[in-house]
């Protein structure tokens, strides 16, 4: 079974395929082999991640997840490498909010930050735009499927509504598991 972030990705790869001027260079990875030929390109990878405290008070445990979504496009210098940065970033941005639950994969996603800048590979360079997103999403601790319980053994339930019952006249159950 796949981990919600591996999810998360493919989701995103998939809402970028075809709407931005990448085309089909769309990847699940945080390094692109890339090449000045073989540009404009991009880079979809997660970061760190945070679980609200508050998901220690739920019963069953849910934990509410945020991860940091980075999507870095790569374009060709040329003359006019900011317009060419701000084309794929908006590309890329209004790709991503025409669904923001990442088909149903995250509850939400928002554009926390954007950064430009110029990357040298050798002799080549090239233009990038790294846009961030925080994406929350939710998952239960821990997966019924992946723990094993102990059987039930035995509990011995006694309960006092107050003063005004004698200790000897309390209310007790004894429960046995199947197994006893």
């Amino acid at each position: 079974m796949a981990h919600p972030r591996q999810l998360i990705r493919e989701a995103a790869r998939e809402a970028l395929v075809g709407k931005t001027q990448a085309a089909e260079r769309v990847y699940e990875t945080r390094i692109v082999p890339w090449r000045r030929l073989e540009l404009p390109a991009i880079a979809i990878y997660t970061l760190d991640e945070e679980v609200d405290p508050s998901s220690a008070s739920t019963a069953p445990r849910e934990l509410t997840r945020t991860v940091d979504l980075a999507i870095e496009a790569y374009v060709k210098q040329g003359d006019n490498v900011d317009d060419a940065l701000d084309d794929i970033a908006l590309e890329i941005e209004r790709a991503m909010h025409a669904d923001e639950t990442l088909r149903g994969k995250a509850s939400d996603s928002i554009l926390a930050s954007t950064q430009l800048g110029i990357v040298a590979e050798g002799e080549k360079t090239a233009g990038v735009a790294g846009l961030l997103y925080r994406v929350t999403y939710y998952t239960y601790a821990p997966e019924a499927a992946d723990v094993q319980l102990d059987n039930f053994a035995t509990a011995d339930i006694r309960h006092n509504p107050g003063d005004s019952v004698h200790q000897d006249e309390e209310a007790r159950d004894r429960l046995e598991g199947l197994d006893q």
